[in-house]
């Protein structure tokens, strides 16, 4: 994958971060928890193809907390 692959994926993940809470059922927490479950998976995985990959960075791009363990 590409530097803008991670960037178009970052940036579709921070959209749906900040996704309007009539969008899903469930509360905003949740549905900011199920993104945030989602964008570290990812990262991982992309980290794990691409050892040069800047975990932070893209958690950064995604518009969450960066988690302890990163």
């Amino acid at each position: 994958m590409t530097r803008k692959d991670y960037e178009l994926i970052a940036e579709t993940i921070a959209i749906a971060y900040k996704a309007n809470a009539h969008s899903w059922h469930a509360d905003p927490t949740e549905r900011q928890d199920a993104v945030r479950g989602l964008a570290i998976a990812l990262a991982v995985n992309f980290q794990d193809e691409n050892p040069r990959f800047d975990i932070r960075k893209f958690y950064k791009a995604c518009g969450i907390i960066t988690p302890v363990t990163a």
